[in-house]
């Protein structure tokens, strides 16, 4: 027997229709964490309680409207452009009733988070750090946050900083340490450096090895990793570029004997010829061939 409601003269109110809402997970990495950042609930039910900034669909209402509208009301956040995320239609998901969440995601610097964080209201909470408090948030955003976070390390597993977390300049330390923390594991230091290097661009500035050190920018993207001997940026062709590189790791590893004086650099004295110099000493012997075949 055919139903009714689905017959040329039915209308849509004849049809069951959810509540809509959208929730927000606000991403950033503070502490040496992913953080998300949650709002206390001034709404009659969990009063008090911390969670996701959302909010229901207003009648004519966009998702991105209702969106931005909660992220400002909620949390004193405005200028942004979060993405969708997910749907999540779990009918019991809501104990208020049948509520469809359109879930949305954005990654922010936590600098750009410091004037909403200033309210009692929002705060900040560790992912991997505070594991209680976000599995007890209320209305499903537990669930939310977790699919959040997996979006985020997808995206950072194929790009250097999509979200803009890193100031400019930074060293592929500074990034390899980013990315440690939102993989929530350790990366191979090589392995990691190979496969960012070729979407990278140097400034041609010098690191000090120290944060705070590095001078000058020209680009909104990493320059190779630092230490207090190596060059950040380009240095010539990149072809002479990966061969200093090459031997100030090949130094690295095998000129364990030479003194510390020998492998630090003063201003810009971080050029072939000074480690064609350290590789004809003693103190590396027969290392100094493979350091000699990296700078040809």
């Amino acid at each position: 027997m055919k139903d009714s409601k689905n017959g040329p003269g039915a209308s849509l109110l004849d049809y069951p229709r959810p509540s809509v809402a959208v929730d927000t997970a606000v991403l950033t990495v503070s502490g040496g964490s992913v953080c998300v950042l949650l709002v206390k609930r001034e709404e009659p039910d969990r009063h008090g309680r911390w969670a996701l900034p959302g909010t229901f669909l207003r009648e004519r209402e966009t998702l991105a409207d209702a969106v931005l509208r909660s992220l400002r009301e909620k949390a004193g956040i405005s200028g942004r452009v979060p993405r969708q995320l997910q749907v999540f239609d779990e009918p019991g998901r809501d104990d208020r009733g049948w509520v469809l969440s359109v879930a949305h995601v954005d990654v922010v610097p936590l600098a750009a988070l410091e004037e909403a964080l200033v309210s009692d209201g929002v705060r900040l909470a560790s992912v991997t750090g505070e594991p209680e408090l976000i599995a007890g948030l209320p209305y499903g955003h537990a669930e939310i946050v977790a699919k959040a976070v997996e979006w985020l390390r997808a995206a950072y597993a194929g790009a250097p900083d999509p979200g803009a977390l890193l100031d400019e300049p930074f060293t592929l330390k500074d990034l390899r340490e980013l990315h440690e923390t939102v993989a929530g594991e350790t990366l191979m230091r090589d392995t990691f450096r190979r496969f960012m290097e070729p979407k990278l661009t140097g400034t041609g500035q010098m690191s000090d090895g120290t944060r705070g050190g590095r001078r000058g920018c020209g680009c909104g993207l990493a320059p190779p990793r630092k230490r207090s001997h190596e060059l950040v940026g380009r240095c010539g062709s990149a072809k002479a570029q990966h061969r200093l590189l090459v031997a100030v790791v090949l130094f690295d590893r095998f000129a364990l004997g030479c003194p510390k004086r020998s492998l630090q650099v003063e201003g810009m004295l971080t050029h072939e010829t000074h480690l064609r110099c350290l590789a004809s000493e003693s103190h590396v012997d027969g290392n100094a061939a493979l350091v000699a075949d990296a700078l040809r």
